[in-house]
């Protein structure tokens, strides 16, 4: 973890996990086994970070979301709260909040499911 970055009370950062220069990640949210947050990025309270999941400098991810398993985020990008990101999926554009997107590029889905 790089001395500039922050970390809020009850998060769990995991073995292999990179937490890039001035990056600040909120309370009681997780990043996982070799999870990458790079340079600059905001991550808000009760995230969860999923293994090998890639974020890219100065992306902002809200409250509640869920980066799935080796999910990669581009550079800059904003991700909503209580979004949920599928596993693999390359993120090159905002995620609005609540939505859930999967794929290579991410494309939103309708789901069904009730959280």
């Amino acid at each position: 973890m790089s001395p500039s970055a922050s970390i809020g009370d009850g998060t769990v950062v995991l073995a292999g996990a990179v937490i890039g220069p001035s990056a600040r990640i909120g309370r009681s949210s997780i990043v996982n086994h070799a999870a990458s947050v790079d340079h600059d990025c905001t991550v808000g309270d009760y995230v969860n970070i999923c293994p090998g999941a890639r974020l890219a400098g100065a992306v902002h991810v809200e409250e509640g979301t869920f980066i799935g398993l080796n999910a990669a985020i581009l550079q800059g990008l904003h991700i909503g709260h209580d979004a949920v990101i599928g596993a693999g999926a390359v993120v090159i554009a905002n995620v609005d909040a609540g939505r859930t997107v999967v794929g290579n590029p991410a494309r939103q889905i309708i789901s069904t499911m009730k959280r």
